[in-house]
């Protein structure tokens, strides 16, 4: 997975490239103006393969395909000490259909990602970016309401119409033993198995966290305990006198995993939000059952203890076909049809992932601007915020390069329908071209842009 690119380029003279494994040669190149002369020697310093001319030119090459479209951009490892590097952007231009008063909006999102591990026990990983962006109607009303970006905090005005916001992340992993792990971050978390989540989504805005594993038996049983502080964020609140009001969180999973039947994941939760004497607290359950390696069905239900009587109870049911080809078996029925000569290759290039579930949820349980110590964080909810909502995703990959992307999502607020078609340029990095359309109720929206971002957007969900 990691590769070493600590090769020297010089404009003359040599550079030598050190072992970084004891098994490892010394190599020795020498750059040309055309050309690379590189020797290789071992241990005691006999050339153990001839000077080889490589043009300088392919190398090049071959080190841009290779770094641009396959793997990580900067990679280099060491013993068990390991990092990659990779810049994150999203350059993107919208449009609403129909509106020719108003010019395109655009977004550009500029930043970097670091990851990789120190010895065999502990992992680490950092983002950071800067944006810029215009927001259209619908957008700015939920900002001006909130006073929040969806999803990525307060933003200060640019340009006059547009708004500047940063986004920094991080954790750092520490496995002590097979049993006992730990999460030191600064960012989100997520308990379940669907798109969304009526128990702790990623929905809301970074925040500064704790997390910890135990497991028993095995591994068949373990228990999650997240621990975060999070803020109030309400410029027109009474019940604070001034809108930053630091307030936490934790959430308790107990959860049982037989290795005998392996399609089972059963899961306990308990959340407590509280602040001095002021708490919130509810009960869920999360439930996920694989009855094929290709399928997952999942279902959550939730009660929240200190709400309305009428409004108690919170519901998610749903499914997902991580490859339908695979589900039913269409890559070995295309094996037969060669073996019986009806066919000259079973290679499938398509694979086709889909997902649908129903989501309902108290209102006033996560009413953000309700009482400061509801869950949720920087006037956003920390788990699905709509009161019920009826979702259903398709993507359609070809070739692992071009993706026909459908989402389309019912709920009392909206109708929401989005088609892509993206060009993937890197599977690694999760780089890509994209261009679409979605329709939010009657009004009809366009888009087109390149991004790497590995954090889920919700703008255009709202």
């Amino acid at each position: 997975m990691f590769r070493n690119l600590h090769r020297g380029f010089t404009g003359g003279g040599y550079s030598t490239v050190k072992p970084f494994l004891s098994n490892q040669r010394e190599i020795m190149v020498i750059c040309g103006n055309d050309y690379l002369l590189m020797e290789m020697f071992d241990s005691t310093g006999n050339i153990i393969i001839d000077t080889t001319k490589i043009p300088t030119r392919k190398v090049v090459l071959d080190w841009c395909k290779e770094h641009f479209f396959e793997t990580n951009f900067i990679t280099a490892e060491k013993n068990d000490c390991s990092i990659n590097i990779n810049p994150l952007f999203i350059f993107e231009a919208r449009k609403m259909k129909g509106d020719d008063t108003s010019s395109m909006l655009t977004r550009n999102t500029r930043g970097i990602e670091a990851f990789g591990k120190l010895g065999g026990h502990i992992a680490y990983y950092t983002s950071f970016y800067e944006n810029q962006g215009g927001f259209f109607p619908y957008e700015k009303e939920y900002i001006e309401k909130y006073d929040v970006i969806p999803g990525q905090g307060h933003g200060k005005e640019f340009k006059e119409t547009q708004l500047d916001w940063a986004w920094v992340t991080g954790h750092i992993y520490v496995r002590a033993n097979r049993n006992l792990e730990f999460v030191l971050g600064y960012g989100k978390n997520f308990i379940g198995h669907g798109y969304r989540s009526i128990i702790l989504s990623d929905q809301a805005f970074n925040y500064p966290y704790v997390r910890s594993q135990v497991s028993l038996f095995d591994r068949k049983l373990f228990f999650n305990s997240i621990w975060a502080q999070t803020q109030s964020w309400n410029h027109d609140s009474d019940f604070v006198s001034n809108n930053h009001t630091f307030h936490n969180a934790t959430y308790n999973v107990l959860g049982w995993n037989p290795q005998v039947l392996k399609g089972i994941n059963l899961s306990l939760i308990h959340g407590i939000t509280w602040k001095k004497s002021q708490k919130s607290n509810f009960l869920a359950a999360d439930l996920r059952v694989s009855p094929f390696r290709e399928l997952n069905i999942y279902a959550q239900t939730r009660y929240d203890k200190d709400n309305n009587p009428d409004k108690k109870y919170g519901y998610q049911a749903g499914f997902e076909i991580f490859d339908v080809f695979e589900l039913f078996r269409i890559n070995d029925f295309l094996a037969v049809l060669k073996n019986t000569g009806a066919t000259r290759s079973y290679r499938n290039p398509l694979q086709w992932h889909i997902q649908a579930e129903y989501n309902s949820n108290s209102l006033t349980a996560i009413d953000p601007l309700q009482k400061p110590y509801s869950f949720a964080h920087y006037a956003e909810p920390l788990q699905f915020s709509s009161d019920k909502e009826t979702l259903f995703i398709s993507d359609l990959t070809i070739y692992n390069r071009v993706e026909i992307s459908l989402m389309h999502s019912d709920n009392s607020i909206r109708k929401y329908t989005d088609i892509k078609l993206s060009l993937i340029a890197n599977r690694t990095t999760g780089w890509r071209i994209y261009g679409g359309g979605y329709k939010r109720n009657s009004d009809t929206y366009y888009y087109i842009g390149t991004s790497i971002c590995p954090e889920r957007r919700y703008e255009r969900e709202m």
